[in-house]
């Protein structure tokens, strides 16, 4: 027997093994192949733990990741099939229709805001779904930020509302002027 075979043998094997290698040798190499032996059984065992315990790590990150993405995109499609922005651009055209030629220019700018709602929305959904990076939409200045983290895809989940909700802040201003004008001349008519 040699010593590559006790790392084959099954433990009690190995052991008898060598005790059989270590009689014919002296105390000083006993103790050393001993300690050579419990070392590399220790370190093989730590090594092991620790690639479990990074498989695992990156198997949950994997998990998560799949995951949080598909939240995101379940939320896209969810505002896009309330599709807001074509209900926006309805009411900006029903109360142009009520207000007459004189209101265009107020009405493209409603119209405008929605469309750039609409771009602003598709632009940050590609930005995290394919690039998977994450930017405040409130702030412009601010330099992306790569998503790597379950942290990271929460905040990116949280404002993709935000991003929508940037459409009102543009476009309920004209909005509410075009429709008080709207509600006084109908009431005007009825009088």
């Amino acid at each position: 027997m040699n010593l590559a075979e006790l790392t084959v043998n099954p433990q009690n094997e190995s052991d008898q093994i060598l005790s059989e290698i270590l009689k014919n040798v002296d105390d000083v190499t006993k103790k050393n192949i001993k300690n050579y032996l419990i070392n590399y059984k220790r370190d093989a065992n730590l090594y092991q733990k620790s690639v479990i315990r990074l498989a695992t790590k990156n198997m949950i990150k994997t998990i998560t990741q799949t995951y949080a993405r598909d939240v995101f995109k379940l939320l896209a499609q969810e505002l896009r099939l309330k599709n807001p922005w074509k209900t926006a651009s309805e009411n900006v055209m029903v109360l142009l229709e009520v207000l007459g030629q004189e209101w265009n220019d107020r009405a493209k700018i409603a119209l405008k805001a929605v469309r750039d709602s609409k771009r602003e929305f598709e632009k940050y959904y590609k930005l995290v779904e394919k690039d998977s990076l994450y930017r405040d939409p409130a702030s412009s200045g601010t330099p992306e930020k790569p998503i790597k983290t379950a942290p990271d895809w929460a905040q990116a989940i949280r404002t993709l509302p935000r991003v929508y909700l940037l459409l009102e802040s543009h476009y309920t201003p004209i909005y509410t002027i075009m429709e008080k004008a709207a509600n006084a001349k109908l009431s005007d008519k009825n009088i």
